[in-house]
């Protein structure tokens, strides 16, 4: 692999340290689900920028729109004026596509989103009559975005653990990963603990107190795809309406047809009261996310004199929504989101196969969300969080494969695991060069460190 020797500008910014001697390769181009580095080696991108491509790079589609878009009109003060391409994105979101939601606040990414729609919650009992519920909680396990208040309400601590000081840290649920329990019990056959440990925590901290949870559907970075018992989220909505606390579903990774539905909470059709999306709204072509908010909330900001105290600079980008019509238009449909379940489920059956078990202790996910838990009982695992998993990265992108590499457990900084993330619109035989490339990259690293070996 050629690898560039420049010293870049830019501050290096790592949540765990690369492993000794590798450098950054140099992209080129990237076009569909490859990347072509300045080598002329080619990658299958199965990381799709964090999971934001879900229609591969260099979509000529949206090249286009946003083309088009810029020789109109790319930016305008929304507390001045209305912008018709913003109007009906937001209105065929409400209208067509996500009808569960009445009111629709745009921001730049999903960590933007998150501190929104934390903003968002804090302010609606305010409105309502309770302003002493200023609290959101979270899971251990968990990720919500890079701002401060997305990691005090996150349970990822290697990404928290340098801010701990300035966080008040607020009591955890438990994590719903049925593989490893918490509670050491059988799935299916429990009284859900995971989902009433929230009960215990808002009780521990005050249900006056408590605004908002905040779950996602299926985990993403913190602990790779985790699904949670079908029971789950009816047991946390049921909580949520127990204690007058806002049920918000963190779907950037999720939402716009990762799982095989528009939003991930529809597979157990649980209604929160506040969604929160990115990534995949721009198809990783344009930064664009929202928090959606339901009939309920808007109610609140509806009359009064009531209005949400939020504002950005892009929130309301004409380039975006335009954008995002062009996106959420071509993965909505029912053919389109069959497919990535029906992909998704051969994936992880293929993987099944070939990887053997001793290595990899759970592949877990939906549609082209899955995760992949390397075995901690192999000494070697537990005395360096994440390098294990991007040494196994770097071994696979020799392969041809991108993987998305991430580390740490619900209960501590140590765990090797990642997601694969391709775009959703690919095809059977890109599902077949996954599964080969990422098995033949597990035996390659087996052989050249043993680590695995008991």
């Amino acid at each position: 692999m050629v690898l560039f020797e420049s010293v870049s500008s830019i501050l290096p910014a790592r949540v765990t340290a690369p492993p000794k001697g590798f450098t950054k390769p140099t992209i080129n181009r990237a076009k569909g689900p490859w990347l072509h580095l300045t080598n002329g080696q080619q990658i299958f991108d199965a990381a799709s920028g964090s999971g934001s491509l879900v229609l591969g790079h260099s979509d000529d589609e949206i090249s286009e729109v946003i083309s088009g878009q810029t020789s109109q009109i790319t930016a305008y003060s929304g507390n001045v004026f209305k912008c018709d391409i913003v109007e009906e994105y937001a209105n065929s979101l409400t209208e067509k596509f996500l009808p569960s939601y009445k009111k629709i606040v745009f921001a730049s990414s999903g960590s933007d989103a998150v501190e929104t729609a934390l903003k968002l919650s804090i302010q609606y009992h305010r409105f309502t009559g309770n302003s002493n519920k200023h609290k959101i909680l979270g899971r251990k396990g968990s990720y919500h975005g890079n701002t401060l208040a997305g990691l005090e309400v996150a349970g990822f601590l290697g990404r928290k653990q340098p801010y701990l000081a300035c966080l008040p840290q607020y009591t955890k649920a438990s994590h719903a990963s049925c593989f490893d329990c918490p509670f050491n019990l059988i799935p299916s056959t429990c009284d859900l603990e995971c989902a009433t440990s929230f009960e215990d925590a808002i009780l521990a901290e005050g249900p006056e107190t408590i605004a908002g949870i905040v779950v996602e559907p299926i985990v993403g970075a913190a602990y790779s795809g985790a699904v949670p018992d079908s029971r789950y989220f009816s047991e946390v909505r049921r909580i949520c309406d127990k204690y007058d606390v806002l049920m918000i579903a963190d779907e950037v990774l999720t939402g716009f047809g990762r799982t095989g539905r528009l939003l991930a909470m529809e597979h157990w059709d649980v209604k929160p009261d506040i969604s929160i999306t990115g990534k995949g709204m721009g198809a990783g072509h344009f930064p664009i996310s929202a928090v959606l908010a339901s009939k309920k909330i808007s109610d609140a900001f509806s009359g009064g004199g009531y209005e949400f105290q939020n504002g950005q600079t892009f929130s309301l980008s004409p380039v975006g929504a335009a954008v995002g019509n062009n996106v959420v238009r071509r993965i909505s449909g029912s053919s389109f989101l069959e497919n990535v379940e029906v992909l998704g489920q051969k994936l992880i059956k293929e993987l099944k196969e070939s990887v053997l078990p001793e290595i990899v202790s759970d592949i877990r996910g939906r549609g082209l969300m899955i995760g992949i838990l390397l075995n901690q009982s192999h000494k070697g695992l537990l005395d360096n969080p994440g390098y294990h998993i991007e040494t196994l990265r770097n071994i696979a992108i020799e392969n041809g494969l991108l993987i998305y590499p991430s580390h740490g457990s619900p209960e501590s900084k140590f765990g090797n695991h990642c997601l694969l993330l391709p775009p959703l619109n690919i095809d059977a035989t890109h599902i077949d060069f996954i599964v080969s490339r990422f098995s033949m990259s597990v035996q390659q690293y087996l052989e050249v460190n043993g680590y695995f070996h008991d």
